[in-house]
């Protein structure tokens, strides 16, 4: 993996895996002081019942997506970032023993923490990472999270004893603030333009507009799959490698998954995805699921519902992969598909062929605009459209042989220089 990296770019590699051990270290030590908390006033067989507490997330995702709108991310980031530090020190302050309603608390807010400094740190690699840079940077950055999953849980596991569960909020709190100061140098020495006006636009956030991102049926596929994903785990209640899995494997997927969507409800989705469905919507009807289910059937039953949930996101992840590369093909066609996005998705097996046929369409347009986005993309992605590129050099149009030409000059060694020499008879000039 490190053979990838380019010049000067093992710093910037380091730098933000050690962002993301920091953010994944914190949920690492805080995850089963949480379950600890809750348990002090709910029996083993009832809590399920915390889950509901989760749904208040929901309540500050319009919040948050006003305060992201209105506040530049480089100072966003790190503001929030010491607020919950701050948090984690009055909830050790305001700490009882066996208190059902601080466990409880603690739970929700737990929630909403993971998904707002989760979310927040991967719109940060927006500012860091160019798309070039992030096919090569996020494996390292993603390497960094599940490193830190399994040390924070280390961390509780080895000194819960020693220095007592409730003085761990200290440990953690200590990692917050020590990530809030190392953002302010990452985006000091690393930090590139922030995103483009049209991305963040400055229109009021609203339930109507909560309506509008989901009538994008790709948005509504993602969205179903990860709700689907949480309420199997929440069935299950799966505890072995679920934090390395899903800020590793799981969320790099996703990611991925987000490329074709249009720049100005792209980033809307992820945070209403990440915060409002992952973490609100997912865990307050996990715990209706639960409570329905064990009205009807053994408890020790609950798998095999797990199991026919399992079977449904199966069909939905077909269904995503589907309306993945139609929503792909339509971003080229309408034009609004992201040199910054587009290039993230290149390595991966349904966009080469979206770019296919679209060179080969005959749609001057649409065929200009491709052979932007493979000029834009860096060789080692590009190079499978070689081929297609060489077809063009017959396009009746002038324009798409001299765009075509011009591509062709990234790739000399694959180029078929026969094919270019008998261009010296074109009729245009």
């Amino acid at each position: 993996m490190l053979g990838q990296l380019q010049h000067g770019e093992l710093a910037k590699a380091a730098l933000m895996a050690g962002l993301f051990f920091l953010v994944i270290t914190t949920l690492g030590i805080m995850r089963p002081i949480r379950n600890a908390f809750a348990l002090d006033g709910f029996a083993a067989s009832e809590f399920y019942k915390v889950y509901l507490i989760s749904a208040v997330v929901i309540l500050f995702v319009v919040p948050y997506n006003r305060l992201a709108n209105r506040i530049p991310w480089r100072w966003l980031i790190p503001v929030v970032a010491f607020l919950f530090a701050i948090i984690l020190l009055v909830f050790r302050a305001l700490y009882r023993d066996g208190s059902t309603t601080f466990g409880v608390v603690f739970y929700g807010w737990y929630d909403l923490y993971a998904a707002v400094m989760v979310t927040q740190y991967f719109m940060m690699t927006q500012l860091v990472f160019t798309t070039r840079d992030a096919k090569r940077l996020y494996p390292f950055a993603i390497a960094g999270g599940s490193i830190g999953a399994v040390f924070g849980a280390a961390i509780t596991g080895f000194f819960a004893e020693i220095v007592g569960l409730p003085n761990l909020l200290f440990v953690a709190s200590a990692f917050v603030v020590a990530f809030a100061f190392s953002i302010f140098y990452v985006l000091a020495t690393q930090v590139r333009e922030e995103p483009r006006s049209e991305a963040r636009s400055q229109e009021k956030l609203t339930a109507g507009e909560f309506l509008t991102v989901f009538r994008n049926k790709h948005v509504l596929l993602i969205a179903s799959a990860v709700l689907l994903t949480v309420l199997v785990k929440q069935l299950v209640d799966a505890k072995a490698g679920d934090a390395s899995f899903r800020y590793s494997a799981e969320r790099a997927g996703r990611e991925i998954l987000y490329v074709p969507l249009p720049d100005n409800i792209k980033l809307k989705a992820k945070v209403y995805i990440d915060m409002a469905v992952e973490k609100g919507l997912g865990k307050g009807l996990s715990a209706l699921v639960i409570f329905a289910a064990i009205m009807f059937i053994d408890y020790r039953q609950i798998g095999f519902v797990a199991v026919g949930l399992g079977v449904i996101w199966v069909v939905v992840a077909l269904a995503v992969r589907r309306e993945y590369v139609r929503t792909l093909a339509r971003s080229i066609r309408g034009r609004f598909a992201s040199f910054e996005g587009i290039f993230a998705s290149m390595g991966d097996a349904s966009t080469v062929p979206v770019l296919q046929q679209a060179l080969a369409s005959g749609d001057d347009r649409g065929i200009a605009f491709a052979l932007d986005l493979v000029d834009q993309a860096d060789p080692a992605s590009a190079r499978p459209l070689v081929k297609d590129v060489h077809g063009l050099l017959a396009n009746p149009s002038p324009r798409i042989r001299e765009r075509a030409l011009d591509v062709l000059t990234d790739f000399p060694e694959d180029t078929d220089w026969q094919r270019v020499r008998d261009l010296a008879e074109d009729p245009d000039e």
